[in-house]
């Protein structure tokens, strides 16, 4: 009994679909008539309230002469027309003519410029009827998905209660289907088109649904058959929704189709027939949308894929699944991709395609997020398996950014989102054995995000601004510190030129974009990385060699730095004083760059590296301070070369200074008096270097202070370690005196130089002379009281 009412019940559908769509016509011509009459009414209004405007303008404009009277002779068969004002008798019984209307002449212009009658309003656009839409073609639908559901749970019931056999429960839905398609094609479309439409869209959704009951449920057919008869209702739903040009049928398709898999869903899990039937619907759908222009479908179609997808992952997924689950997430994303590159290609990307292109890889990064975040450790530990698949989808969001002008700041959304993933992983899951791995990926990432939006300018200008590929590198060397404080003594050996090829990366930047927010991010950060790396170390260990490598290597990187971006980036500026600063051709968003900034990255670059050497000489008891000041002196050496070529005066006072701290933190925390004249012969050797610069490169220093300055007090300054050392040494000695008289000396030299050297009138005399007759009556007033410090003259 339960089939044939089902049978009745559909039945029952079918003839109320029938008897609605005679209702809407019926509807639809009253409508039609009424608006015809409405319309005739307004136009004759129209006629009447122009004749009324126009009469006067014609007698005043035109002066007619007045006919004279002719007699009226009535027509063959009629009586004569008589007046009744001229004769009083009454007028015949007979049938009359209407009176005669007399045509009114053509009005003439009163002037060559007059302004024609005003245009008739064009018919407004007829609005939508609610009533007929809500009352009748929204019930018609309805009725049709009502339908595609009670065949649905007919299968369903039938499944559950043993009520047929398999075949011919799939056999009811196939001539359920398939009749309603051919009923919807049988009946006439330009009378039913309502009906028609529901018709196909329903028989539609009942074939879907009963090929995936064929498949999945009953193994009545296998995988090759089930698939191949879906494209052919894909094909024929794609065709019907064409021809009939109706939305409802790609609607209904979409909604029945993706209500498929969860209606007629028994627990059981078959991923690949489950999606390989979702990417056909959205292939479908795709292609009806991009034939027909309703984009809208395309967006529809995410949604519900992105619904799929993560009802299978929350019902689902296991760690033996990663594969299916990556490779059902990728085939996606591909999908709507490729989706959006046709619709650029056809012209017709917006909003809609859009949105979905971006939805899919978005998903597939929360996918990615699930795993990190949900307790499946084994997954978190296969770092190269899990960002090779973010790695792909961020492939996705590079193209669609190279696709479309207005997609690039998508590719800054997918970057924050990646190194969010990798930040997740490192600070959870980071081990010794996967840092290698999580290297590579910190440096392919920083690398992709920050070259390929200045290659897409270059490439393709457009008005998007780049100040935010500046943040890749810092992100990552901020990404590596995590490493320091969690395996600092287990560091691999590619932890530090990582770090250096990132900080390359951020020079090339600088280079490239003529900006310098990348390169005093990433000095400071690989500072402070190797600072934390050197506290991070327990003292015991013999890592002075190492550390003092590292720390020389950076220096001449950093100080190398600074020269290339002199001569690429600074080429045209004038130097330190002196005109207005240029802007480098060619760069990308650039800024106005001056040659105080130049000096201010060349001091940084400078004063880094000695801040990290007093680190090792605090960290680590050194006895013999050779090596440290072996480097400082290398560094010293390319700070006066950045000098000499450009003009930066502020490097002689920084690198001053930089010497005396390093100095005087080892004089202070490792002397010891067997090392007094190692330590005596550095401190002299760095004081005479400086003391002796300026006098080699005078001609291009005339016109500077600082230089001078910096080596007027070179010696003064290192007098006290020097005194110090030597005390230590030889506390017997009963000469010291000597010492203030010897280094007097050079500064007295200096001065004499200066006074014959030096013009009158340049305004800097004084103050070089100043500098240098200081330091003599410094060292000439520590004779008396070093030498004679227990006399009653001191």
């Amino acid at each position: 009994m339960m089939p044939i009412f089902v049978i009745a019940v559909l039945a029952a559908l079918v003839w109320l679909l029938v008897k609605s769509q005679r209702t809407v016509e019926r509807i639809e011509n009253l409508t039609a008539r009424c608006d015809r009459l409405e319309d005739e009414l307004r136009r004759l209004r129209r006629e009447e309230a122009d004749a009324k405007t126009v009469a006067p303008v014609r007698a005043a404009s035109v002066t007619l002469p007045i006919p004279a009277p002719r007699p009226m002779v009535p027509p063959v068969g009629e009586p004569p027309l008589v007046l009744a004002a001229q004769t009083g008798a009454a007028q015949p019984s007979g049938p009359l003519r209407p009176p005669l209307v007399p045509i009114a002449p053509k009005p003439v212009a009163a002037a060559q410029g007059a302004s024609p009658p005003p245009l008739r309003p064009s018919p407004a656009l007829p609005a939508i009827n609610w009533e007929i839409f809500l009352g009748v073609k929204l019930f018609a639908w309805a009725g049709g998905l009502v339908l595609f559901l009670g065949v649905a749970f007919f299968i369903t019931y039938s499944f559950e209660h043993n009520l047929i056999s398999p075949a011919m429960r799939v056999a009811i839905g196939y001539v359920v289907g398939i009749g309603l398609l051919a009923g919807g094609l049988w009946l006439p479309r330009e009378r039913h088109m309502v009906t028609v439409q529901t018709l196909c869209a329903t028989g539609t959704l009942i074939l879907y649904a009963n090929i995936f009951a064929s498949h999945a449920y009953y193994k009545l057919i296998g995988a090759t058959p089930a698939f191949a008869v879906m494209t052919l209702v894909t094909a024929v739903a794609f065709f019907l929704a064409v021809r009939l040009e109706a939305q409802v049928v790609a609607v209904l398709g979409l909604l029945g189709g993706f209500l498929t898999p969860p209606l007629l869903s028994t627990g059981v899990d078959h991923p690949l027939g489950l999606f390989g039937y979702v990417g056909l619907l959205d292939v479908g759908l795709l292609a009806v949308a991009l034939r027909q222009r309703w984009n809208h479908l395309v967006t529809l179609a995410g949604v519900a894929t992105v619904l799929m997808q993560t009802g299978w992952v929350m019902k689902f997924f296991a760690v033996e699944k990663i594969h299916t689950a990556m490779g059902i997430y990728l085939a996606f994303t591909v999908l709507f991709v490729a989706a959006l590159v046709v619709a650029q290609r056809l012209a017709q990307a917006d909003k809609w395609i859009t949105a979905s292109a971006i939805l899919l890889p978005a998903a597939a990064l929360a996918f990615a997020l699930y795993v990190l975040w949900h307790p499946y450790p084994e997954l978190a530990q296969r770092v190269v398996l899990l960002f090779s698949f973010v790695a792909l989808v961020d492939v996705a969001f590079l193209l669609m950014s190279w696709l479309r002008d207005d997609l690039r700041l998508a590719e800054l959304g997918a970057g924050a989102a990646v190194f969010f993933l990798l930040s997740v992983w490192t600070v959870q899951h980071l081990t010794a054995e996967r840092l290698n791995a999580a290297l590579c990926f910190y440096l392919v990432f920083a690398v992709a995000h920050s070259v390929f939006p200045v290659v897409l300018q270059r490439l393709r200008p457009a008005a998007t601004p780049l100040w935010w590929i500046h943040l890749y590198p810092p992100l990552a060397l901020l990404l590596l510190m995590v490493p320091l404080f969690k395996i600092a003594t287990a560091l691999s050996f590619l932890f530090w030129p990582v770090i250096l090829l990132i900080d390359l990366l951020a020079i090339a930047l600088a280079v490239f974009t003529a900006s310098l927010v990348s390169i005093f991010a990433v000095f400071a950060l690989t500072v402070i990385a190797t600072a934390l790396w050197i506290f991070q170390l327990p003292p015991e260990l013999p890592e002075a060699p190492g550390m003092l490598l590292v720390i020389g290597g950076f220096a001449v990187f950093f100080i190398a730095a600074t020269i290339l971006a002199a001569r690429k980036v600074f080429a045209g500026l004038a130097p330190a004083g002196g005109g207005p600063a240029e802007t480098a051709p060619g760069t990308i968003g650039s800024p106005p760059l001056t040659p105080q900034m130049f000096a201010e990255l060349a001091a940084l670059a400078a004063m880094l590296p000695f801040f990290l050497l007093t680190l090792v000489v605090l960290r680590l008891p050194l006895a013999d301070p050779s090596a440290v000041f072996g480097l400082a002196a290398l560094l010293l050496a390319l700070l006066l070369g950045v000098l000499r070529l450009y003009g930066v005066d502020v490097l002689s006072a920084v690198g001053l200074g930089s010497v005396l701290l390093v100095e005087y933190a080892w004089h202070f925390h490792r002397f010891t008096p067997e090392h007094a004249g190692v330590a005596v012969s550095w401190y002299l050797g760095f004081g005479a270097a400086l003391l002796v610069f300026p006098f080699v490169f005078q001609k291009r220093l005339e016109e500077r202070v600082v230089p001078w300055a910096a080596a007027a007090l070179a010696l003064p300054l290192h007098f006290t370690i020097v005194y110090r050392a030597l005390r230590a040494a030889h506390p017997t000695f009963g000469y010291f005196g000597l010492l203030p008289s010897a280094l007097a000396l050079p500064c007295l030299l200096g001065l004499l130089q200066r006074v014959r050297r030096v013009p009158a009138d340049r305004p800097t005399r004084n103050t070089v002379l100043a500098f240098f007759g200081g330091a003599t009556l410094f060292f000439i007033t520590l004779i008396f009281p070093i030498q004679f410090e227990r006399q009653w003259i001191t």
